[in-house]
């Protein structure tokens, strides 16, 4: 039986208004695409689809179980992103939104501490001669060394350094993310107590402390990891102690000592001194730092100062309450006091306070605020 030319042309265009609908389904799903893309951008880089997919789906279906009950007593609270990982009794512990631990690494040790950037977690024992690096919810590899940890960093692609200390030689070493050994430097001029590299793993800092008839001296020394690990900054601090080495957004290196912070690069040196030690600092990633200075138990009162990246002294306040940590938070500053967090402006105006009852640590992770106290981990709302 034939087919009537209607019937042909109503397939026809049944087909085609088939085919319509499919491209404005695909059309849909691309724009809702770009669109998750586009709003979790900054939680996509510093975490990766795969772990905010997983969050996202906790948060959708399941109770959360905040606050969360703890082994040990914590020793150290940080976040990976937008999960705050716990070190309690040589072991740590890595919680999505929902209070479910993701990861658990016992590597023992009292001094065992956890670096994040991004959503790469390195664990380690600083004395010890191990070294684990997690990204998400993956461990990646187990690093074991010859000589004791003195300290390790990782970097924004998965690369991590690590310096370990053997008689009076100081021995730095650099591998990728897969654990292949990419770079090696050793010292026995200063003992190394810093680690830094930049985002991409293309630069290493590396900082210590040296002393020369009874004056310390921190020493810093850059060097470049894409070309054949060349030298760029030899710098010596007479008579400061080195604290922490940060790579800035612009590509300078941040230096903080017990005395100041140092803006450093291969042609410029700019120097801020601090009033007096500071008891607490943020660094923000633009090169800005907020510091508290001042003895609050003699005092009752802290002093609390904030330079720009060109480290001119921008604002300063005073606070007539205890200052246990600082934290950037976007722009704002988060000023943890042991009973409670204040958010501040970039001028020390005070917006917002969380009470953290019994806090002994608090971090902040995306919108949420994490706190510790002897048994649990909480968590409060940033809106």
């Amino acid at each position: 039986m034939k087919r009537k030319p209607d019937d042909l042309s109503q397939k026809r265009k049944s087909k085609a208004r088939g085919r319509v609908i499919r491209r404005f389904l695909l059309l849909i799903l691309a724009a809702a695409a770009a669109f998750f893309l586009y709003t979790y951008r900054y939680e996509i880089a510093s975490q990766g689809v795969g772990v905010l997919l997983s969050d996202q789906f906790a948060l959708m279906t399941k109770t959360s179980a905040y606050p969360v009950a703890l082994p040990e007593e914590p020793s150290e609270l940080i976040a990976v992103g937008r999960r705050p990982a716990v070190v309690s009794g040589g072991t740590a512990y890595v919680f999505d939104p929902v209070g479910e631990k993701k990861v658990t690494d016992r590597i023992g040790g009292q001094n065992t501490l956890a670096v994040s950037v991004g959503n790469f977690l390195l664990v380690y024992t600083r004395g010890g001669y191990d070294l684990h690096l997690f990204s998400g919810d993956t461990e990646l590899y187990r690093l074991r060394t010859d000589d004791p940890i003195g300290a390790a960093c990782a970097a924004g692609d998965g690369s991590i350094a690590v310096a370990a200390a053997s008689g009076g030689t100081s021995t730095v070493t650099v591998c990728g993310r897969s654990g292949k050994e990419t770079f090696r430097w050793s010292t026995s001029g200063f003992v190394v107590t810093a680690l830094a590299l930049d985002e991409q793993g293309r630069r290493l800092a590396v900082g210590g402390v040296s002393s020369e008839e009874g004056v310390l001296t921190a020493q810093v020394r850059t060097f470049s990891l894409s070309g054949k690990g060349e030298e760029q900054i030899e710098e010596a601090i007479a008579d400061e102690l080195l604290l922490e080495l940060r790579w800035r957004s612009d590509g300078q290196l941040t230096a903080v000592t017990d005395r100041g912070v140092w803006s450093l690069d291969a042609k410029t040196h700019r120097h801020a001194a601090f009033d007096a030690q500071p008891t607490a600092y943020a660094l923000f990633p633009d090169g800005a730092i907020a510091v508290a200075t001042g003895d609050y138990l003699s005092a009752h009162e802290v002093h609390l100062t904030r330079y720009d990246a060109s480290l001119e002294r921008t604002a300063a306040g005073v606070l007539a309450e205890n200052v246990a940590r600082m934290l950037p938070c976007g722009n704002d500053l988060l000023i943890f006091t042991g009973e409670r967090v204040l958010r501040c402006t970039d001028t020390f105006e005070r917006t917002a306070v969380y009470e953290t009852p019994g806090a002994l640590q608090v971090a902040a992770g995306g919108k949420t605020l994490y706190y510790t106290t002897v048994s649990h981990l909480n968590r409060l709302g940033l809106d």
